[in-house]
């Protein structure tokens, strides 16, 4: 093997270490007709996501989540709602088995009198990413990483579904040092053939 050819190796590798890795999107639709249950389960792409609805209405905790053909909402005892809502201070937690970027959420049932916080657990606690945000879809700038979304409702106006959320696998940075291991024992051995 030349030099030229080993420059080229290294040079390959130096630029699959450096580019940041191509992975498609991961959409997670949340609509259905499943109605009410304790929390959801979903699958994508080898992504595993639980839904749970929570209420800070004077601590009262956990509440369901329903499922219609229009998304995600919370829903729970006295509350006349099936949407995330003010009326009992909602919010849903969206819980991933592995760390992933957070690219976008989809709402259905939203218009301008309907803020939210958006918050991101990156493994020390929540982050507030976004305050009283009302746009439709949200998309996270720059992508933030995490493994637990936290969308909450804001004032007793707000009420919403989430139709889908989009996220990113993470990129493992050992696979570029491992070909560039690889790489160097194949030169190693070649050269020891040689010599």
């Amino acid at each position: 093997m030349k030099l030229s050819t080993f420059a080229a190796a290294g040079t390959a590798a130096f630029l699959c270490m450096a580019a940041p890795a191509a992975y498609a999107a991961t959409v997670f639709d949340l609509t259905g007709t499943g109605g009410t249950d304790s929390s959801y389960d979903f699958n994508e792409d080898g992504i595993g996501l639980t839904v749970t609805g929570m209420r800070d209405f004077f601590g009262w905790g956990s509440a369901d989540i329903h499922q219609t053909n229009e998304g995600l909402g919370v829903t729970g005892w006295l509350d006349t709602s099936d949407e995330a809502d003010g009326q009992f201070d909602e919010y849903m937690l969206f819980s991933f088995d592995q760390d992933v970027s957070m690219m976008e959420i989809a709402f259905n049932h939203i218009d301008s009198d309907d803020p939210y916080n958006i918050y991101v657990d990156s493994g020390s606690g929540f982050t507030l990413v976004d305050a009283n945000a009302m746009t439709n879809p949200y998309t996270f700038s720059p992508f933030l990483t995490g493994n637990t979304l936290k969308v909450a409702v804001t004032d007793n106006s707000s009420a919403f579904r989430i139709a889908s959320v989009t996220v990113n696998t993470v990129p493992v940075p050992a696979a570029g040092v491992l070909l560039l291991a690889g790489l160097g024992s194949l030169a190693a051995v070649r050269r020891r053939r040689k010599h």
